[in-house]
């Protein structure tokens, strides 16, 4: 009606979704209680992300379609709800990105109990491992994060050395698990990461998988020379496999030498390294079971 003011964006019918990006994360996330398309007699509870966030111990987005606003959310929604009993964030196969990321692991402090973080298949490049790094560095979050995952992303060796750089300043001391495979890493990058764990890095380290990048000789090199200084020491597997190193080279024989007399195990193809728990099993075990 002439006279009365057009509604903008933040009021009446025109207002857009993004007004409150918080509620459009939950939306996205959230689902409502529906029967199951494979057994229809079968009914499946609704699912409050909002909720979940605050009060579970996991919270699930892996393959959710998340953009980089979302993620930005997923932080505000983290340092709001400061959830005490969140124990691991799962993100895989969001394609996030560094500007994202960076404002999600600014929010790490507001969830202490956080021991696994899954960001595989995503977009992750060096830049975002920069981020990465100053935002766990100094006394940042993550302080009892055990389990990264990184796979399948974009680190490269740039990505790896500001990763390294942030581990040998004291970042994720309870670090167990570090999962880099297929991440285009080369020789520079794995050989940051080795003299770190050589310095000190990570000393609870248990799992490193450093598998389908492109590893040479010299990385194998670094890595022999930071087991022998005591990374490592109670570690179970090294992962290698997959890399473009001299097959039956020195490097190699060097990293099979620095595992001797330690439980740590290394896997350079097929078959992988068999558990503790296979090796101590008696055989007549498994006969029995079959």
């Amino acid at each position: 009606t002439k006279g009365q003011p057009m509604p903008t964006n933040s009021e009446g019918p025109l207002a857009s979704a993004s007004a409150d990006p918080l509620s459009d994360l939950w939306r996205k996330l959230s689902r409502p209680a529906a029967y199951s398309r494979h057994l229809p007699t079968l009914e499946l509870g609704a699912y409050d992300a909002e909720d979940a966030l605050a009060h579970d111990a996991c919270f699930h987005a892996s393959d959710s379609a998340l953009d980089d606003e979302d993620v930005r959310s997923l932080g505000l929604a983290l340092t709001k709800a400061a959830p005490a009993s969140l124990k691991s964030i799962h993100l895989g196969g969001n394609a996030l990105r560094g500007g994202s990321l960076a404002a999600l692991l600014a929010a790490l402090p507001a969830a202490p109990a956080l021991e696994t973080l899954w960001l595989a298949d995503n977009e992750l490049d060096g830049a975002a491992m920069a981020a990465f790094a100053m935002c766990t560095g100094n006394g940042g979050g993550g302080g009892a994060l055990k389990h990264l995952s990184l796979q399948r992303n974009r680190v490269g060796d740039d990505g790896a050395a500001s990763l390294a750089a942030a581990l040998a300043g004291g970042a994720l001391p309870a670090l167990e698990l570090l999962y880099l495979g297929e991440n285009e890493v080369g020789d520079a990058g794995a050989t940051a990461l080795a003299e770190a764990l050589r310095e000190g890095a990570c000393p609870k380290l248990r799992r490193l998988g450093l598998q389908a990048n492109r590893l040479g000789d010299g990385a194998l090199e670094a890595l022999a020379a930071a087991l022998r200084a005591g990374a490592m020491k109670g570690g179970e597997f090294l992962y290698v496999g997959g890399n473009p190193f001299t097959p039956a080279g020195e490097a190699r024989d060097a990293l099979c030498e620095s595992l001797r007399g330690g439980p740590l195990q290394c896997h350079f193809g097929w078959p992988p390294p068999k558990t503790k728990s296979f090796l101590i099993t008696p055989p007549d075990r498994y006969a029995r079971a079959w």
